[in-house]
């Protein structure tokens, strides 16, 4: 289950010491790390929680009894950095998430002045041991104060779901059942078949994780809640589904509207499909010591199988698509708070957004603080358009002001903050990248703003998005796990540079 990993205390000391001895690489969005934030190196308790006991977790029923003792089990018994440095195509479901070790941490990392997060990202091989869940004091505001209320699918799901009542407390109701008949024959998912540990801590098979009440018929889970999140992480034009489950009589603690507690127990799958067939699913489980277990599970050519895959693959299928190792997966979720990536505030506020959003979590009580007043993203069509994107593509795994962010220390933010939403010019994107030069240059040697207005061909964002790495040049961003430029978004960040 993974060897007992540093205190938080310890990992930000090894991450400031890594830090300084990089202080050649500062403070540069584009392509430089710079100063920890002040409390940084503040004082924690490495309490007995931070501890992964090797010894709790015997087999998946045990641990589903303990997680989801009201769940019925039938699924059981038978059946992802670097920085603009920033962001990366491991998105927001797939190791074990617990405690860093202090060779994971991402300050020592930074060893290359282009490309600090190199060895980040480039192990090539999986972490089966730890990740934190980290605290995030300084993750943003939870007082909104903007506009009444209202963590990527290119195609939305369960867009006509009807309004719950705001007396469905349970997150064991499914907002679709969705079935396809593959002919499978049924899983055995006891501890020496499908469902014994593998490499990360999770179920072998992707069909003893819980995410299907019948293998055979593929029939989702009523405890499986469907969701589109409305901004979306470009996949190299994978179409994607996305499912979360909370153990019952739970709710997600958003206190902090900008960084979300999920209950432990805590499920979320995302799968990934070309051409009509699924290529892959990557799930996350939060553990009873608040750590996640994260992997991912490639399906077989058929669909008759998805098995656990920790090393990534290249060249999926005979395209470009890859499916990144955990390693990739664990850079990219720590940039938040609580590991989850794209199931957060904004996106489920999106009017883009279906499924379970942000009215249907409130109005079923599965958020502890509903905010005060809607989170729409500012400016017009094109502004928000190009905002939402960064905030999903860059901003939310890589560029933001979380302790564990990858790029963090450049002092260029992406994400969009729930207090931050009243203009354009009080966005980070704009406050930390408009008219801020960048020691990028670009290939012809070149100098270029982190975002120039009216000139996007002059901005990093824009020079650093179209482009792909094809021989180790360190130059694309995100900078993992996507081989296609989204020429389409970027479309967007170009207009809207070009009306500034």
């Amino acid at each position: 289950m993974g060897a007992a990993a540093a205190s938080p205390a310890q990992y930000r000391n090894l991450r400031f010491i890594g830090m300084v001895l990089a202080t050649g690489l500062a403070s540069e969005a584009c392509s430089r790390f710079g100063a920890l934030p002040d409390d940084t190196l503040g004082p924690q308790d490495a309490s007995a929680e931070w501890q992964l006991d090797a010894g709790t977790v015997a087999s998946p029923e045990a641990r589903v009894d303990t997680l989801w003792p009201a769940v019925e089990t039938s699924a059981l018994d038978g059946e992802a950095a670097s920085a603009w440095d920033g962001g990366s195509g491991a998105d927001d479901d797939a190791g074990r998430a617990g405690n860093p070790s202090p060779d994971d941490t991402p300050g020592a990392e930074a060893s290359d002045e282009e490309d600090p997060t190199e060895d980040a990202r480039d192990t090539g091989s999986a972490d089966a041991g730890t990740a934190p869940n980290p605290d995030s004091e300084d993750a943003g505001a939870d007082n909104v104060e903007a506009a009444p209320l209202d963590s990527g699918v290119d195609a939305p799901q369960d867009a006509g779901e009807a309004t719950p009542s705001a007396d469905d407390k349970g997150p064991d109701v499914q907002d679709s059942a969705s079935s396809v008949d593959a002919g499978s024959p049924p899983v055995d998912c006891s501890p020496d078949a499908g469902g014994s540990i593998g490499a990360s801590g999770a179920p072998a098979l992707l069909a003893c994780t819980g995410l299907y009440s019948d293998w055979p018929s593929r029939t989702i889970a009523a405890s499986a809640a469907s969701y589109d999140p409305g901004l979306h992480l470009w996949s190299d034009g994978a179409d994607k589904s996305r499912y979360i489950a909370l153990p019952p009589g739970t709710a997600i603690d958003t206190s902090n509207m900008d960084e979300w507690t999920f209950p432990i127990g805590t499920k979320v799958w995302k799968e990934f499909a070309l051409g009509g067939k699924k290529v892959e699913t990557r799930y996350l489980l939060k553990e009873p010591n608040g750590s996640w277990a994260y992997t991912t599970y490639r399906w077989s050519p058929d669909q008759s199988a998805a098995v656990e895959l920790t090393t990534g693959a290249t060249n999926v299928n005979g395209t470009r698509y890859e499916i990144p190792n955990l390693e990739k997966c664990r850079v990219c979720h720590m940039g938040r708070g609580d590991f989850v990536l794209g199931f957060e505030a904004i996106g489920l506020s999106s009017p883009l957004a279906s499924g379970l959003t942000m009215d249907t979590l409130v109005a079923r009580g599965w958020v502890t603080s509903p905010p005060r007043a809607r989170l729409t993203i500012p400016g017009d069509a094109t502004a928000s358009a190009a905002l939402g994107w960064l905030h999903a593509n860059c901003g939310t795994s890589c560029h933001n002001r979380s302790h564990y962010a990858l790029a963090g220390p450049t002092g260029f933010f992406m994400r969009l903050g729930a207090g931050e939403l009243a203009s354009v010019q009080a966005t980070d994107t704009y406050a930390t990248g408009v008219n801020v030069a960048a020691k990028f240059r670009e290939p012809d040697g070149g100098s270029v703003m982190r975002i120039a207005p009216g000139n996007p061909g002059g901005s990093c964002i824009v020079v650093r998005a179209g482009y792909r790495d094809t021989a180790g040049e360190k130059i694309q961003m995100p900078p993992d796990d996507t081989h296609v430029v989204d020429s389409a978004d970027l479309d967007d960040v170009k207009s809207w540079i070009g009306s500034l």
